[in-house]
């Protein structure tokens, strides 16, 4: 019983000491991030990096997802993505999901977008509909 109090005790305890990460170099991230990008070992405001983030890109669908009947499904359904029945998606935990669109098209009514054109660009889920990103017009 000792035994497994201590390897859960020391699995814990490594665990925790995970949860702030630096991709691209093996040190300890700036204080208080989460998560740093960063491929050259500098400090200050010096260029840290000479490559970017590349976000997922994603074909929202604001035909389909002006047919669900509820926001989750409306979310969901922009996103051209299956779930398996039953599956409970709270929109509110999806809030700050940034993708980069690669559709174009009008919005159909009851679809989750902010305007009434949705073009490549990059797009946030602000708990209730997508909303672009630098706002341009869309052509």
């Amino acid at each position: 019983m000792k035994n497994v109090l201590l390897i859960t005790l020391l699995l814990f305890t490594s665990l925790n000491a995970l949860s702030q990460v630096t991709i691209g170099l093996d040190e300890k991230p700036a204080e208080g991030t989460l998560l740093q990008l960063k491929n050259k070992n500098v400090t200050g405001q010096t260029a840290n990096s000479t490559k970017g983030l590349l976000l997922p890109r994603v074909e929202l669908d604001p035909d389909k997802s002006a047919t669900g009947n509820n926001l989750a499904e409306k979310l969901v359904k922009s996103l051209q993505i299956t779930l398996p029945p039953g599956t409970i998606i709270d929109t509110q935990l999806h809030t700050g999901l940034t993708v980069y669109n690669t559709a174009s098209g009008t919005i159909a009514d009851g679809a989750p977008f902010a305007g009434e054109k949705i073009c490549p660009g990059v797009y946030i889920w602000d708990g209730a509909e997508w909303v672009r990103y630098m706002f341009k017009d869309c052509q």
